[in-house]
């Protein structure tokens, strides 16, 4: 997944969406997207745009990066509420 997010991040506009985008996706996706946008692509200014609206429209709880693994969580990211159970890697493009 983190490998077709790399191909299509840079035409990804956040910014530009309607609410709808947000009421659709469940709030548990977008932020599984905005950590990986952030911290596995280093889309900062991507990651920046979903946040900002993102969080005018929901309180999020704390989430596992990834349901299915089993391992504890070895890290927190703060800003998405994510407990990172899982390590992600981009396939070379």
């Amino acid at each position: 997944m983190a490998t077709v997010l790399a191909e299509l991040v840079e035409n990804l506009e956040f910014g530009k969406v309607g609410n709808e985008f947000f009421e659709y996706c469940k709030c548990v996706s977008i932020q599984r997207l905005g950590y990986i946008l952030e911290e596995v692509l280093c889309a900062n200014d991507v990651a920046d745009a979903l946040y900002d609206r993102w969080r005018r429209l929901v309180r999020p709880a704390n989430v596992k990066l990834n349901m299915l693994s089993a391992n504890a969580a070895f890290a927190r990211n703060k800003r998405w509420h994510v407990d990172v159970n899982d390590k992600l890697e981009v396939d070379e493009l």
